[in-house]
C-alpha cells in the first residue's frame, strides 16, 4: 500500500512538470513600452505592433499611442510583452484624430 502511494505521487509530479505552469499558452511578460514621434513630433493615436521576428514564437504585442505619442504594450489583453526578437509596425489611418474627436 506505501509503494502505491508513492508511485501515485511520483506520477502526479511528473505529469504536473510535464504540464508546466499555466500550460502551453503560458509565457512570462515585461514591461514594454515608448514614444512615437515622426518629424520631431508626438504621434497620437497611432498602432504599434510586435511581432515575432523569423524564427521566434512570441505572441503579437499592440498598443495604442497617447496624446504624447507614449505606449504601453499589451499581449492577449494582459500588460506587457514576451522576451523576444520583432519586427515592429507602426500604422496610422489618416483622419483617425478627427474620428477620434468627434466619436468623443
Amino acid at each position: 500500500m506505501q509503494m502505491q502511494r508513492w508511485r501515485f505521487v511520483i506520477g502526479l509530479v511528473l505529469c504536473s512538470s510535464a504540464l508546466g505552469c499555466g500550460g502551453a499558452e503560458y509565457v512570462p511578460l515585461y514591461e514594454a513600452g515608448g514614444v512615437v514621434t515622426y518629424k520631431g513630433e508626438p504621434v497620437k493615436n497611432a498602432t504599434v505592433s510586435f511581432t515575432a521576428a523569423d524564427g521566434f514564437k512570441v505572441p503579437l504585442a499592440e498598443a495604442l499611442t497617447d496624446e504624447k505619442g507614449q505606449y504601453r504594450l499589451r499581449t492577449r489583453g494582459e500588460p506587457g510583452a514576451a522576451a523576444g526578437s520583432y519586427v515592429v509596425t507602426v500604422s496610422k489611418v489618416e483622419g483617425a484624430d478627427e474620428a477620434a474627436a468627434s466619436a468623443a
